[in-house]
């Protein structure tokens, strides 16, 4: 995923504004967790959507130069942009 602040500063196809629900270090990565808005047509299966829940989770991680750049903090909203996706097969 691709974080800005504004949409128009993405150079990746652009996926909505999202909030920041998690952030924390693995090792030098930072890992953040965004919240958007529901997706049409798609059903998140990691992680699950919570019941009843009109949002999508994603995972993204930066390395510490770009955290520094762009610092987020709980709260804050971003605009997200896909830049690489791992998408799961649906066990099912």
């Amino acid at each position: 995923m691709a974080v800005k602040d504004a949409p128009d500063a993405l150079a990746w196809p652009l996926l909505g504004r999202a909030t920041v629900e998690e952030v924390g270090f693995q090792g030098s990565f930072e890992r953040i967790i965004l919240r958007l808005p529901r997706l049409e047509g798609v059903r998140p299966l990691s992680p699950p959507a919570p019941f009843g829940g009109d949002f999508v989770r994603v995972e993204a991680s930066r390395s510490q130069h770009q955290a520094r750049r762009f610092p987020l903090r709980l709260g804050d909203s971003t605009w997200v942009g896909v830049r690489r996706i791992h998408a799961l097969k649906n066990p099912g």
